[in-house]
């Protein structure tokens, strides 16, 4: 895989060898319906004058950083934020109970299609391959069958996405180059080990051991409850890597914000999330760097981007 360089004005320029500099990476954690809250995460970076050098992210924090990627800085904000506030749960999880009650009784391997997701995503990622993105994207998925974590880094966009968000069970898995691919967060939720070549690393995690993603309560239904048992073995695989590379390079692992009530699948308070990451963000990193962000989110008006067209996938082993 290709080292992470300093960004230029493209993806693919580099400085020259006799001009060394610092490099900084940016790393998005998995976190289901939390996508807004990372969005906001990356907000106050972008208010603080943060500038990555490289994305690496699994799940919905991919499709995050498959926008930021495309569009950086304010530009991609405007994008995030007209995508987290606009999106509608019924467009991704459509359905009722006793549909979902037939899925499972005639043995289905997921709950949802994802055709809403795949809208979801051309709205928000707007180019088509990797090569069009103006920073380096690195796209970690579960290859299924071997249980084995790869990382996209070339080809299409689109299906690298739809597999990474391709959450077991509820989402179908995705077939790209004769291997079948879910969610990315299932073998590698917080993808550290991918982003050690950059010189420092924001981590942007939407979950610890404490919180599955529904905020401090406990959980009370069964999915729930499956949901905090995952995030318990993610988070000890991600304390393990932080002790395993912090004498590699500097991490920077910034808090997820106090969370209301949340339900999985509910996906209506984006912009009510995206101001909660924020604002946590922003007092984090005036505390940590002494960064001068602002204190409450910028409001952006939202405007247009072009949808991608699908494209035959590549792949890059990880």
């Amino acid at each position: 895989m290709v080292r992470i360089r300093r960004r230029t004005q493209r993806a693919e320029e580099t400085l020259e060898a006799n001009e060394p500099a610092p490099t900084t990476a940016v790393v998005l954690s998995g976190g289901g319906h939390l996508g807004a809250v990372q969005a906001g995460m990356l907000e106050a970076l972008v208010a603080a004058g943060i500038e990555p050098d490289a994305y690496v992210a699994s799940s919905v924090g991919a499709l995050n950083g498959a926008a930021m990627a495309a569009v950086p800085g304010s530009d991609g904000i405007r994008l995030l934020r007209e995508t987290w506030t606009t999106v509608q749960t019924d467009e991704i999880f459509p359905g009722g109970t006793v549909q979902h009650l037939w899925k499972i009784a005639r043995r289905h391997d997921h709950l949802y299609p994802n055709d809403g997701l795949v809208r979801l995503i051309t709205r928000s990622t707007p180019v088509a391959h990797f090569h069009d993105l103006r920073v380096p994207l690195r796209i970690v998925a579960t290859e299924l069958t071997t249980g084995e974590e790869h990382v996209f880094a070339s080809g299409s966009l689109l299906r690298p996405l739809m597999a990474t968000t391709a959450l077991p069970g509820v989402f179908p898995p995705v077939r790209i180059g004769g291997r079948v691919y879910i969610d990315g967060g299932v073998v590698n939720n917080v993808p550290l080990s991918h982003a050690t070549d950059a010189d420092r690393v924001f981590v942007l995690a939407l979950q610890d051991a404490g919180d599955s993603g529904t905020g401090a309560r406990s959980p009370e239904t069964s999915f729930e409850m499956l949901l905090r048992s995952f995030a318990i073995a993610r988070a000890n695989r991600f304390r393990l890597d932080v002790a395993l590379y912090r004498d590699q390079t500097e991490i920077i692992v910034v808090p997820p914000p106090a969370l209301p009530k949340l339900r999985f699948p509910d996906l209506s308070r984006g912009g009510e999330l995206m101001r909660l990451g924020y604002e946590s963000t922003a007092r984090f990193l005036e505390e940590r760097l002494g960064a001068d962000t602002p204190s409450t989110v910028t409001r952006l008006t939202p405007r247009p981007t072009a949808a991608p067209q699908d494209g035959d996938a590549l792949v890059s082993a990880g």
